[in-house]
Parts: C-alpha cells; structure tokens; sequence
C-alpha cells in the first residue's frame, strides 16, 4: 500500500467525530470496555490499533533515524521559518535527521468550525508548498473540531 493511500485512510478515519457503538456513541481512540461487544466494536478496535501502530512507527522511524546535523539543521530552519511567516502560531517542535522529519503543531481553540478547518487547510498549504518531501499529516481530531489540539507531520525527504 503506497504512502499517499496510508494518509488517505488515516485522514478519513480522523475526519469521523464518532462512531455509533450499541446505545453509547464513542469517540475515535476510545475503546468501549463493555464485556458485550458487537462485531463493530471489534473491527472499530481492530482500526484503532492499526492507526495507533502506523503512526508509532512513523515516529518511531524519525527517532531512530542517524541525524545527519548539517542537513537537519538546514531543514529545521527552513520549515521553521517558513511556518513563522505563512502560518504563524505554535510549533512545538521539529526534529529532522537525516531524510526524516517529525513536526508538531499545537493549534488554539477556534472560534468556529470554519476557522477551524481554516487553520488545518494553511498548515496542508504550508507543509505542500515548503517541504519538497513526501509527507503524512495527522490531525489530532476533525478538522472542524473547536477545541485545543495538535498536528503531527512526517516527511520522508529520502534523497534518491
């Protein structure tokens, strides 16, 4: 399965609020600890572990990576600036290697779902027009979403 049909999978499934389990609704990353489970809730289960694993070995592969100190130090302040003066906000932090970066983004509660999707859409803008790297971009809950949250992004900048 290629890169852009992983991310294509892992957006949509955080685009879902909540999914419908039995007589409760539960938010994606909860798991119900009814002893009663439906068939659903397994496979809901079963996607959830899937995402977590995936995105734990994107991290995972970004940590572990050999840290090439001229390259990332180019890196890290080229997206730095960059996001400074085309998004603006809070980055955390961005840790590149040597053809791996992981950066998150701490967004502010919004005050509306529009303002939301707004500040998701110039970060997907931000990270496609200045990273020349294949990326994932990993929304901490729907884009619409109004409360506090966090991006997590992986490039894989693997020069050829």
């Amino acid at each position: 399965m290629d890169n852009l049909k992983i991310a294509s999978i892992l957006f949509s499934a955080f685009l879902l609020p909540c999914l419908p389990i039995g007589s409760e609704r539960v938010a994606l990353g909860q798991i119900p600890q009814s002893e009663n489970r439906l068939p659903e809730q397994l496979n809901l289960e079963a996607m959830i572990a899937r995402q977590n694993e995936y995105v734990e070995g994107l991290a995972s592969s970004v940590k572990n990576e050999k840290r090439d100190e001229s390259w990332a130090l180019l890196q890290e302040g080229n997206l730095r600036s960059s996001f400074a003066s085309q998004v603006g906000g809070d980055l955390e932090s961005i840790d590149c290697h040597t053809t791996r970066c992981g950066i998150e983004i701490n967004l502010a509660a919004s005050e509306s779902p529009k303002a939301a999707l707004d500040q998701q859409m110039k970060i997907t803008k931000w990270i496609s027009v200045n990273a020349d790297c294949g990326y994932i971009l990993i929304p901490g809950q729907r884009p619409t979403s109004i409360a506090a949250s966090k991006v997590r992004i992986y490039l894989d900048c693997a020069r050829h």
